[in-house]
């Protein structure tokens, strides 16, 4: 993507922990998920950092807890601030009641 010339990517995840990510996601790729993210930031900053990198949180846990979480620290936070910009989502719309709560 970054060769391609794109001006921005937005990466949308739950969070910084295995636990969450699997129970939200229910499959067992967090490692790649972390790695897939970590590489592709650290490629755009090799290349000069040509696209903007936004991290969007889909947050189950607080923005806190996520920023805390020492997947974050090892996997996002090292990275240049400019190309890592985040953003948390903690309030959802229920699409008109048609999403409901997990039983």
């Amino acid at each position: 993507m970054i060769d391609l010339g794109i001006g921005g990517v937005f990466i949308s995840t739950q969070g910084a922990s295995r636990e969450v990510y699997e129970k939200i996601y229910g499959v067992k790729h967090y490692d790649d998920a972390m790695s897939g993210i970590r590489n592709l930031m650290e490629y755009n900053r090799s290349k000069g950092e040509p696209a903007r990198i936004i991290v969007r949180f889909r947050n189950h846990e607080k923005p806190s807890q996520i920023i805390r979480s020492p997947d974050f620290k090892k996997n996002i936070q090292p990275l240049p601030v400019r190309t890592r910009p985040l953003n948390f989502t903690v309030d959802y719309d229920n699409w008109g009641g048609t999403i409901q709560p997990a039983t």
